[in-house]
């Protein structure tokens, strides 16, 4: 069954109607207080203090365990390892806004087993992939119902021993926000992007943070420790900690080394885990979460270096495990 048979028409309907990507508007709806993390806007009542910088770092490391490609792909295995830090800093400019500054960095390892054909020749296609994002967020708010905001970034997303200008993308985004009451709030914004060896992406977007009640949440959006957009539905305990159910969807495009045999290609690999997690909060400061569930669908589309001659391979669903942290100073 291929669930991503059409990667670019599935990218642009999953962020279309549930978020921008990861880097677009970072932290805007990681939620506040008592949930699951503190928040950036400048809404947030202990963020006005002009004087203060607030300073998020965080991190996570998530296992994929053996998945079989399919007959196409020559039938191998692999695993994966991801492993990723951010620190976000923020600052108050004014009353009523504020400017953040966001460095991160993902570590990805594949590891295939058994025939792979991905490249003839190479039965271990790639393995060590780096990701590394800078960007800026101004956000300021209006009234009390209304914020808007615009982020900028850049990444570099490729195998090491490539080249930055190789695997270098440029990010950018506008937004508001709507709160329509002191549980519900609403966004909406476009997004647009440059991409290795394909056309810029350009695409309106929308995203919900809402308290159904005391003890359920509904967030389309990110946490603090995730670049991805996902839908997830939590139940918060009286102790402050929250168990969530939710899907995500993954789509990283990032480039291969020029080594004779790989020649620079592209590999963009998209996926879509459901995942159940455990949040507990140790500390005021400190959010821990564990995490598991399954990689439902995902694919490969491998380009030459110029973007082109797309060909896609699927994987069976394969279960994955993960752990993240977030302290705020």
């Amino acid at each position: 069954m291929r669930l991503l048979s059409s990667s670019n028409a599935l990218r642009i309907a999953t962020v279309s109607v549930l978020l921008v990507t990861g880097s677009a508007t970072p932290g805007l709806f990681a939620r506040s207080e008592n949930d699951d993390y503190q928040n950036l806007d400048p809404a947030s009542a202990d963020a006005q203090d002009a004087d203060q910088f607030d300073i998020i770092a965080s991190g996570f490391a998530r296992f994929i365990f053996s998945a079989n490609t399919d007959d196409a792909a020559g039938g191998g295995d692999f695993t994966a390892q991801r492993i990723g830090t951010n620190v976000r800093i923020a600052r108050p400019l004014f009353d009523d806004s504020r400017l953040s500054f966001n460095l991160g960095y993902e570590y990805n390892h594949y590891d295939f087993t058994g025939t792979n054909t991905f490249f003839a020749g190479a039965n271990d296609p790639f393995s060590d992939i780096n990701y590394f994002s800078a960007g800026a967020t101004f956000v300021d708010r209006i009234d009390d119902e209304w914020t808007w905001g615009v982020h900028v970034g850049g990444e570099f997303f490729g195998e090491s021993g490539v080249s930055f200008s190789d695997a270098s993308t440029v990010i950018g985004s506008g937004f508001v926000r709507y709160q329509v009451n002191p549980d519900l709030s609403v966004i909406g914004g476009v997004y647009g992007r440059t991409q290795i060896e394909d056309d810029a992406l350009v695409l309106p977007f929308v995203g919900l943070d809402w308290t159904i009640d005391e003890q359920w949440s509904l967030t389309v959006g990110q946490s603090q420790t995730s670049r991805h957009p996902r839908l997830q539905l939590s139940y918060h305990f009286s102790s402050g900690s929250a168990l969530g159910i939710g899907a995500e969807y993954q789509s990283d495009r990032f480039r291969l080394e020029n080594d004779g045999v790989q020649n620079g290609a592209v590999i963009e690999d998209s996926s879509i885990p459901l995942f159940v997690n455990l949040l507990l909060h140790p500390h005021e400061q400190i959010t821990f979460s564990v995490e598991a569930g399954v990689v439902a669908a995902q694919e490969f589309q491998i380009e030459d270096q110029f973007g082109r001659n797309a060909r896609s391979f699927d994987s069976d669903p394969a279960a994955f495990a993960g752990i993240s942290l977030a302290w705020r100073f």
